[in-house]
């Protein structure tokens, strides 16, 4: 819910407005706001006096002020909250007004960002000190490159990632990658054609990638809203507002963070960007420099397990290819399944050391005997959650 400000030019009528009430009291009186059951103050309600032109909005503790009126309506809303509308009289000698809260499925809470900041970043805290160095991976991986719904090309890798060094969270860490197995399948009819990428490297590893939506120079582009499923889950998803315009620099995202409460790690990170800013991104004026992609759709999930350890990664996007056109879309889907090792593995640093600048579906195939089997018993085992 947005509230306009009053602009200068009618300022002496809004005096005009607020002088007899301060006229008639100037005393104000506080009411609290708090939830029928749980007794808790209800923050950032609006509370509005109908007919009058007045409306007030509850603090952090569910607390307001109003002068005294005369048979008026008061109308109080909140989005977790059924809509309250009661004449003046009713409340004026009381200190607390009760509302009803809504089914659970419909009641995030607007909370402002500074607050749902600090949550995110006591989850993004506790499962940053989860990381240690040195710290080992083995990442089954698998992309699959699609285009107009045919299946272009698909590599089955099993990576291990050795976690050096850690900056902080969302920049990621120094790590070193070793190609142990992989198996690459190419569609014979895209033969000695291009097999367009969009920023996916052999090498990628998102294993501390924590911060989602904008830096904080554009936290007031943003609204946080907080939605509570149990005693143990928080919700915080982070939305654009839609005033937000993207720049040639900047394409703001949309998601949610899932946090459990006990431990304060992070459970799951979903991101997107939403419809409109890849439209926006795909005019010319907003693209990057010798880009050749335009952006239709992207999502990326990471999962974390009970001790706030990365441990499974879903991510798609689509895409044209040197030209904007729907008609022609390229997808890559990639999925990762990640283990943790408790031991140092044997790695051989001759045969198998990625370079960064390819993909693995431009690789060469490369395994032992039994690699497939295995890999696809690992991810029977352990599914992708993609809903």
């Amino acid at each position: 819910m947005r509230i306009l400000s009053i602009k200068w030019f009618p300022f002496v009528f809004f005096l005009l407005e607020v002088i007899p009430f301060t006229n008639i009291n100037a005393q104000l009186k506080k009411y609290q706001i708090i939830d029928s059951k749980s007794r808790n103050g209800i923050p950032y309600a609006y509370i509005k006096i109908i007919g009058n032109n007045i409306i007030e909005k509850s603090d952090q503790d569910g607390c307001f002020s109003l002068p005294s009126i005369k048979d008026d309506s008061i109308q109080i809303s909140h989005i977790a909250y059924k809509t309250i509308r009661i004449s003046y009289a009713k409340i004026k000698n009381k200190k607390f007004i009760e509302m009803e809260e809504l089914p659970i499925e419909m009641n995030p809470i607007i909370i402002s960002a500074k607050n749902a900041n600090s949550i995110v970043n006591q989850a993004i805290d506790s499962s940053f000190r989860a990381l240690y160095t040195p710290m080992y991976f083995n990442c089954y991986r698998r992309d699959r490159i699609v285009y107009r719904d045919t299946l272009v090309a698909e590599a089955l890798a099993e990576i291990i990632f050795e976690l050096k060094a850690l900056f902080e969270p969302s920049h990621g860490g120094v790590i070193k990658n070793y190609l142990t197995n992989i198996k690459v399948y190419r569609n014979a009819i895209f033969k000695g054609r291009l097999i367009p990428e969009y920023n996916l490297s052999a090498t990628f590893s998102p294993f501390n990638r924590f911060i989602i939506g904008v830096s904080k120079d554009k936290e007031k582009l943003e609204y946080f809203s907080k939605q509570e499923v149990n005693d143990s889950i928080f919700v915080i998803n982070i939305n654009p507002i839609s005033s937000y315009k993207p720049n040639k620099n900047f394409i703001l995202k949309s998601g949610r963070f899932i946090i459990n409460k006990t431990n304060w790690k992070i459970i799951r990170i979903d991101t997107n960007i939403k419809p409109e800013l890849l439209k926006a991104s795909r005019e010319e004026n907003f693209r990057r420099k010798r880009s050749k992609n335009y952006l239709y759709d992207y999502s990326f999930s990471l999962f974390f397990d009970d001790k706030g350890v990365p441990s499974k990664i879903y991510w798609n996007y689509k895409f044209s290819f040197l030209e904007n056109d729907p008609e022609k879309i390229w997808e890559n889907h990639t999925d990762f399944i990640i283990v943790n090792e408790k031991n140092k593995p044997i790695i051989d640093e001759r045969l198998f050391s990625l370079k960064s600048d390819t993909s693995l579906v431009q690789m060469n195939s490369k395994f032992l005997s039994g690699f497939e089997e295995k890999f696809n018993s690992i991810f029977k085992i352990i599914n992708i959650e993609k809903d």
